[in-house]
């Protein structure tokens, strides 16, 4: 099942018996965290939606691979890009969808409680299948966290950390999908959707709409902060925890090229806003304090050993 599906079911089923009803933006992104049972999968990152473009956006890791959903409702198709160890899956279907809208009804107020420090609204809905608990800031009437679970808690979606404000266009180009696919979207036959299998993805093409740092630039900058033994690791772990683009969050924690998590903010050479992990002499600085005190398996990329036999950037 798709994720956009899963959203829509989630959302639209919602309704507010209450007065003063939740003010859902209509340009966001949110953290979310999906977990299944059948096939037992978990995936976290972040969803991208702007209603003025028409277009939504997941960018998940799941299990071993990385999954990249575009949903372009204006164009009435679906991206979905698979990149499981550098082979790509490019699959491309028709959506008869709209955009997701929120809808709220036959929702049951149940008080106030406290989430990450903020007073928020519980609102609650279960059906026989499933239950529904959405949160909203008391004050503003801003989402906070949406969590859906089914009855037999086999599958679970959460959204939180919302940030309301438009999403670059470039998060919903085509084009970038077009360049990691080489540009070709093959008919497979006895199937609705278009699919190309086994093309090698050049992580130069930028999917989520930041700049990426060139091989040279990354050796420049290891070289400034690293002892020469540990530099080709840095730069592989960052190639894989952001594929070199300063600018990437993953949705839940991290940030940046070495995808430092916001609870080291504040430590010796780390700085002291989210902010400034976008910066990459910050991000590395703060990289090479998480090096000293915790080694590269401070990284799972490392401990997982997708660096045991770094060539591309040497």
């Amino acid at each position: 099942m798709s994720f956009t599906y899963l959203a829509v079911f989630f959302f639209v089923s919602l309704v507010l018996a209450q007065v003063q009803p939740p003010k859902w933006p209509t340009q966001f992104s949110s953290g979310v965290d999906r977990v299944t049972a059948d096939p037992p999968e978990v995936g976290v990152g972040i969803w991208r939606y702007d209603q003025s473009q028409n277009a939504d956006r997941y960018d998940l890791h799941v299990d071993d691979r990385r999954v990249v959903e575009l949903n372009r409702y204006d164009l009435s198709t679906r991206f979905t890009l698979e990149d499981r160890d550098g082979r790509i899956t490019c699959t491309k279907s028709s959506i008869a969808d709209n955009i997701p809208s929120f809808n709220f009804a036959n929702y049951v107020y149940k008080g106030k409680i406290s989430i990450r420090g903020r007073t928020v609204d519980h609102w609650q809905r279960n059906t026989v299948a499933s239950s529904f608990n959405y949160y909203d800031d008391e004050s503003t009437q801003d989402p906070v966290q949406y969590d859906a679970i089914t009855g037999d808690e086999r599958s679970a979606i959460h959204f939180y950390d919302f940030k309301a404000g438009p999403q670059g266009s470039a998060i919903f180009n085509v084009s970038n999908f077009d360049r990691a696919c080489n540009g070709t979207w093959v008919v497979k036959e006895n199937t609705d959707s278009d699919v190309i299998e086994n093309v090698k993805y050049d992580n130069s093409t930028d999917l989520v709409g930041c700049s990426q740092i060139s091989c040279a630039a990354m050796k420049n900058l290891v070289s400034k902060y690293f002892p020469s033994r540990y530099r080709s690791d840095m730069i592989c772990i960052a190639y894989y925890e952001s594929s070199w683009c300063p600018g990437v969050y993953n949705g839940i924690c991290c940030y940046g090229l070495w995808q430092i998590n916001r609870n080291h903010l504040g430590d010796s050479g780390c700085p002291s806003s989210v902010s400034e992990l976008y910066n990459e002499d910050a991000n590395a600085r703060c990289a090479l304090h998480i090096l000293d005190t915790q080694g590269l398996k401070a990284w799972q990329t490392w401990d997982e050993g997708d660096c045991s036999h770094w060539a591309k950037c040497v």
